[in-house]
């Protein structure tokens, strides 16, 4: 117990991303972001965790993101802190629930918030993968069906909602676009997800 008190929810939600083809993206720029999105959540896992253990009671929440359930072009290494959070969410679900530990994993598709205004941004520059990056704009467009995106109140109700939730469920997707990609992936092979992904997106690249 710290100086805050008995924390009874450990929330990860820290993150930034860095985008750009995995040929060129600047490496130091990728290791800060892992510094952050992964190495920092099991830093505060660690941190937290022992006490909850100790106590039998408490919750992990890391917070990914549908790039975590599909890797999108360009967008490889930020992808990549996802995924690897994900995977340490499915093995500290099975190290801590045997104490009383819950560990969730909300995986939210497109949010409005000030996240875009932190992005480290590569796409666009000039180079063989441009053509790609005007491609893949149009593609989330098609993704989002003109929709505005929700804002976070729909994930902090999606955290709430799981924390509560007497069912047994690791990851809840937010968003129809994260519930539509979830599905997609978990229903069939990746070469099928991919030849889907290609045609409802006009992804010809």
């Amino acid at each position: 117990m710290g100086a805050a008190g008995r924390v009874d929810v450990l929330v990860n939600n820290a993150g930034f991303g860095v985008e750009g083809a995995v040929e060129t993206a600047p490496l130091d720029e990728v290791r800060r972001m892992f510094e952050t999105n992964f190495f920092g959540a099991a830093r505060m896992i660690q941190a937290f965790v022992p006490a909850m253990r100790e106590r039998g009671a408490g919750a992990v929440v890391n917070v990914t993101s549908t790039a975590g359930i599909a890797s999108p072009p360009l967008g490889g290494y930020y992808a990549a802190t996802k995924f690897a959070l994900e995977a340490l969410s499915e093995a500290l679900h099975l190290e801590v629930g045997h104490f009383g530990v819950k560990v969730v994993v909300i995986e939210p598709g497109f949010i409005e918030t000030a996240f875009g205004a932190n992005v480290l941004d590569h796409r666009d520059e000039p180079g063989p993968y441009q053509p790609l990056a005007a491609l893949w704009e149009g593609a989330q467009a098609k993704l989002s069906n003109g929709e505005a995106a929700p804002g976070p109140e729909l994930v902090a109700s999606a955290i709430a909602d799981a924390l509560v939730a007497e069912h047994k469920q690791l990851r809840w997707p937010v968003g129809n676009d994260a519930a539509l990609v979830a599905a997609a992936r978990q229903g069939s092979s990746y070469d099928d997800f991919e030849t889907a992904m290609r045609a409802v997106l006009g992804l010809d690249w």
